[in-house]
């Protein structure tokens, strides 16, 4: 996706847009974004048989799909469509666990984001002129940036070893994995929750599997 703004003579006619989210507070507030700021004209879907049926009677310019629907309704039915789709999503940043349809997807829209960033994000999934995400052309596109890693005060070496925690991992196969010796990486762990301010093994395991999920560190 771009991020270009189509033509003047052309933004009198709005994108049709399908919200299929199944959590309802979550669909009832993106349905009332994209009314109240006038982005696109909106169709609903509570549950993926409802999104299949549109998806299949309707041509929609833009796709908001939670990551659930997404997955029942299965990467083979978005693939080729041409519609922009954003990933709705509990998570806070991308983490390390793909989420279903981000292939195909422009953007993921973190439901913890105040509104005047969903705005902004809506706002530029809307007015790009691209019928859906390209890798070529889109990736200076700012809805893009939703892809980004939470940044971690860590260096590469221990970041690895982060990530190896957050999989269950103990240090003895971290070590073999890496090359190190067992008290390089214990070495290496006491490093990081100093670092992260955590305060023994189990804070550690817990803070690393939180951000492979895609969650903020508390």
């Amino acid at each position: 996706m771009s991020g270009m703004q189509a033509p003047a003579d052309a933004s009198a006619r709005l994108p049709e847009a399908l919200v299929a989210v199944g959590r309802v507070l979550v669909r009832h507030g993106l349905v009332r974004v994209l009314e109240q700021e006038r982005l696109a004209r909106v169709s609903v879907a509570a549950d993926a048989g409802q999104a299949r049926s549109l998806l299949q009677r309707h041509r929609f310019d833009i796709l908001l799909v939670d990551a659930a629907l997404a997955s029942e309704l299965g990467e083979a039915a978005l693939q080729g469509r041409h519609h922009r789709i954003v990933l709705v999503t509990p998570r806070e940043h991308a983490g390390e666990t793909p989420l279903p349809g981000s292939a195909q997807a422009c953007a993921m829209l973190s439901e913890a984001q105040d509104e005047s960033a969903t705005i902004e994000l809506l706002r530029t999934v809307a007015r790009c002129a691209e019928p859906g995400y390209r890798q070529e052309s889109c990736c200076r596109c700012a809805a893009r940036e939703t892809w980004r890693q939470q940044e971690l005060p860590l260096s590469p070496r221990e970041r690895e070893i982060f990530l190896r925690i957050g999989a269950g991992i103990g240090p003895r196969q971290i070590a073999e994995e890496l090359g190190l010796s067992v008290k390089t990486v214990e070495s290496h762990r006491e490093k990081i929750k100093h670092k992260l301010g955590l305060g023994d093994g189990d804070a550690l395991r817990a803070a690393a599997l939180r951000w492979r999920e895609g969650y903020r560190l508390a």
